[in-house]
Order: C-alpha cells, then structure tokens, then sequence
C-alpha cells in the first residue's frame, strides 16, 4: 500500500533503525529540515508540520531515532484525534463532495456494507446537475444488492428527498443514503441546495448526518473542501478518505486534526466493493507495518 503514512513514517522509522545502527547520530538542524520537508511533501500541511518540528525543539531528545519515535507518536496522536467511538450510522445518511472524489463510488460501497451487516438500504440520486449521474447510482445499487429510487431527472434535490424519504418511511428500510450534488463554482447555489435539504430532513424528523467526501490525492484542497462544506451545512458529521489505494498520500488528515473537528469514518483503499474500511489511527498503522 504505497500512502503518505507509509511515506513518511516508513522513512522515519528507516531514520531511526540506520540511527541506531550508527550508534544513534545526534539530531542536527539538517534532520530537523528533513523531517519538516517529509511532512509537507506528504501534505500534512505547513502549519501541522512546523508544530511538529516546534514540539520535537522544545522537548528533551538529542538523538535522531529520539527524534524520529517522538515524531511518529505525535503523528498516531493526531490521527487518533479522527477516530469516532463505534457508533450506528443514523438512518439518513446524505452524501456530499466534489465531482471526481469517489462520492457514488462510496455511497455503492457503504451500501454493500451496510447490507452486509443485514441492513435494508435505499439510494437516492440527489445529484440533479451532473449527467448521467442517476444511472451510475443506479449501477452501483445493482452491484451491492440494494434498492435505488428512480427519480425524475427534472426535479430539484429537495423534491427527490422528499420523494425518497416517503419511499424510505413506506418500505420499512433502516438506511436512506442521499447523494448531493458537488458543485463548488457557485458556492451560494450550493448552499441555498444543502439549505433546501435540511429543511426537508427537518420536517421529516429522522435523525440524519452529513458525510463529506474526499479525494486524497488533492492535497491541501481536501482541507477547503471540507472547510466550505462544514460552513455551507453548519457542521459535517464525518468524512470518508477515498483513493488510498495509489499514490495518494492523505496526509490532509492532519490539517484536518489541526483546524477542524470532523471526524474521519471511513477510507477507501481500493476497487473492490468491500474496499471500503472503518478507519482507526491503528489501521493506518498496520497498513504501514504490513
């Protein structure tokens, strides 16, 4: 699995072996440089990175491997501040993110999830704007074994929900998952369609949650993404992490920790339909061990 945890944790935990091996070497400035550029060039973020490097300063280690372990233990910590305690998913789930994300592609593999663990699960394609949009829902409903609405292409957002949360109250299923449209050239269109959303959730009184998606690979874009989300629907309720599966290196997730307080609950990590992971600071860990 070639991610940015791996990347860069994969070279710490080299510096400090080859350290140890030569008699622990004193830390320098150069390594402190090293282990700075590591952080940002696997898109942990400036302001994360030299909080790092300001803590590794402060503190009382003198040798590289010193270094390199302190360093480590506050990257787990920071990934550990993403965990969510083992909580059920509510029954609406509404799903948003940009164009390109992975956003269908996850709402499929969540639904094969959720079906896995016996539940009834209904998709609804939300997403108006975008073509063909509806048919890939539709597509990845089929894959994963569970019911898709068919909605009429011409109707707004607001209307499908509604529609789909009659079919969702009517057909006795534990799940509803909305897919939103993931516009960001007009922000204010995309607010005032959240806005819509949630006044229909609001009415319908079932409890419901947002979750954002997010492509990996953009980097430092992931963090305003999930900044122009969280101020468009007020708060976001947790975000999945899709395209571990290649270069990508994710280390978004630590301005993520830094800056907001959004919970990461899923990784995607690969194509197939059970591809999709609860994510745990632990289990980024062990993809770097394995």
């Amino acid at each position: 699995m070639n991610n940015w945890f791996k990347e860069v944790l994969g070279g710490l935990f080299g510096a400090a072996k080859q350290s140890q091996a030569a008699e622990d070497e004193l830390l320098s400035a150069e390594n402190l440089f090293d282990f700075e550029e590591s952080l940002i060039r696997a898109d942990c973020g400036l302001a994360f990175s030299e909080q790092l490097i300001a803590q590794i300063k402060q503190s009382n280690v003198k040798t590289k491997s010193q270094a390199s372990a302190l360093l480590t233990a506050k990257l787990k910590e920071a990934l550990e501040k993403l965990e969510t305690p083992t909580i059920p998913l509510k029954p609406i789930i509404l799903v948003a993110g940009v164009n390109g994300a992975g956003k269908t592609t996850s709402i499929g593999k969540l639904a094969y999830k959720l079906k896995q663990e016996g539940k009834k699960v209904l998709l609804a394609p939300g997403d108006t704007f975008r073509a063909a949009a509806e048919e890939q829902l539709a597509l990845w409903a089929e894959r994963a074994g569970v019911e898709c609405l068919a909605a009429d292409g011409k109707k707004k957002a607001d209307a499908v929900l509604h529609d789909a949360l009659a079919l969702f109250r009517a057909g006795g299923f534990d799940h509803l998952i909305f897919d939103t449209a993931g516009r960001l050239q007009n922000k204010r269109n995309l607010m005032d369609e959240l806005s819509a959303l949630q006044r229909v959730i609001a009415k319908s009184g079932l409890a419901h949650e947002f979750l954002l998606v997010l492509d990996a690979s953009t980097g430092q874009n992931g963090l305003q993404q999930a900044k122009l989300f969280a101020e468009a629907l007020g708060s976001l309720s947790g975000l999945i992490l899709t395209k571990l599966d290649g270069s990508a290196k994710g280390g978004v997730l630590c301005s993520i920790a830094l800056e907001l307080a959004v919970p990461v609950k899923f990784v995607g990590v690969g194509e197939k339909m059970g591809d999709l992971r609860v994510y745990s600071a632990g289990f980024m860990t062990d993809l770097l061990q394995g």
